[in-house]
């Protein structure tokens, strides 16, 4: 949590102020939207989400292929648009499974407390690497 805490902070002398403020609404937007579609839709999203996280295995073995490959910007920017597509997935993926196991652990608070534990801790993950990736695609540079 300290890398990542230093690597975010690292932001901000990179960065102009509008453009990480205006980032940081257009990722809780979509962050907000995408856990709501996954929170009300009928359909179960299971299968996507293990699709999802085979994918993203494999979008860092590339990424790993990357740094022995020499430098191309245009493969970073798949690179990052995949992970953000794939996290956008995924976040509407974990809101389902809270749901359904705040349902299935009803009773147990020791199971709820764990789950929603793991659930927010995944979720920040989520937020940081789609608010890195947006403000990487939409941000001017100081």
């Amino acid at each position: 949590m300290a890398a990542m805490g230093a690597s975010l902070s690292s932001i901000f002398l990179v960065y102009t102020g509008q453009s990480i403020t205006q980032v940081f609404f257009v990722t809780a937007a979509a962050f907000g939207a995408l856990s709501l579609w996954g929170y009300t839709t009928k359909r179960n999203l299971t299968g996507i989400g293990s699709f999802a996280i085979m994918a993203l295995w494999g979008v860092v073995a590339l990424s790993l292929l990357n740094f022995i490959l020499p430098p191309s910007s245009m493969f970073e920017w798949i690179i990052m648009g995949a992970v953000f597509a794939l996290s956008a997935v995924l976040i509407a993926v974990e809101t389902q499974q809270l749901k359904q196991g705040y349902y299935a652990f009803g009773g147990d608070a020791r199971s709820l407390a764990v789950m929603t534990n793991w659930g927010a801790l995944n979720f920040f993950i989520s937020f940081v690497n789609m608010f890195r990736i947006i403000l990487m695609f939409l941000s001017s540079r100081e």
